[in-house]
C-alpha cells in the first residue's frame, strides 16, 4: 500500500510547488497515482510538461536577464490524448520567506506582475524583464480544455550586466 503525501495546492517558494491540483484542474501526478493503483490510465491524461528554457541560456542556475529587455522563452510539452492545449504564461517576484519559516509558513504567493508578456499564445513566448533588480520567476500553464494542466516554472535574475 501507499498514501499520497500532500492532496492539495500549497504555497511553498512557489504556488506550484507541490499539489496535485492546480486551481482545481488535475495534474499529471493524479494521473500517475491512478496508474499506480489501478494499472490503467485514466480516460483523459494531463499535458506533461518536459522543460521550460529561456532562449540563449543552457543553465537554469545562471539566468542572469538585464532589465527592461525582450527575451524569448518557449516550453515542451504534449498531451497523450492529442488534446488542443492553451498556454497562460506570466512573470512573478520571487516570493519572500519570513525569517523562521518553515515548509512555506507564513509565505505570501507571489501575484504576476502585468503588462510583462508581450507574446505568449502558445509553446513560445516574448517577454520583457522587470526595471527593478532581483529574483523573479517565468511561469507557464499548459492545459488541456478537459480539466487537466501541466506547468512549469523557472528563475532569472534581473541585474545590469
Amino acid at each position: 500500500g501507499s498514501f499520497v503525501f500532500l492532496w492539495a495546492q500549497k504555497q511553498e517558494t512557489t504556488h506550484t510547488w507541490y499539489g496535485l491540483f492546480l486551481d482545481s484542474l488535475v495534474t499529471e501526478s493524479i494521473d500517475v497515482m491512478h496508474y499506480l493503483w489501478s494499472g490503467t490510465w485514466p480516460g483523459n491524461r494531463a499535458p506533461a510538461v518536459l522543460a521550460l528554457e529561456i532562449a540563449g541560456f543552457g543553465d537554469p542556475k545562471q539566468i542572469y536577464l538585464e532589465p527592461a529587455r525582450t527575451y524569448e522563452a518557449k516550453v515542451v510539452c504534449y498531451d497523450p490524448d492529442y488534446d488542443w492545449l492553451t498556454f497562460h504564461w506570466d512573470i512573478r517576484p520571487e516570493v519572500e520567506i519570513p525569517k523562521n519559516s518553515y515548509a512555506g509558513g507564513g509565505e505570501k504567493p507571489a501575484v504576476p506582475i502585468p503588462g510583462l508578456i508581450q507574446e505568449g499564445q502558445g509553446v513560445h513566448v516574448r517577454f520583457v524583464t522587470p526595471q527593478a533588480e532581483g529574483p523573479y520567476r517565468l511561469f507557464v500553464q499548459v492545459r488541456d480544455g478537459q480539466g487537466h494542466v501541466g506547468y512549469a516554472n523557472t528563475p532569472f535574475y534581473v541585474r545590469q550586466l
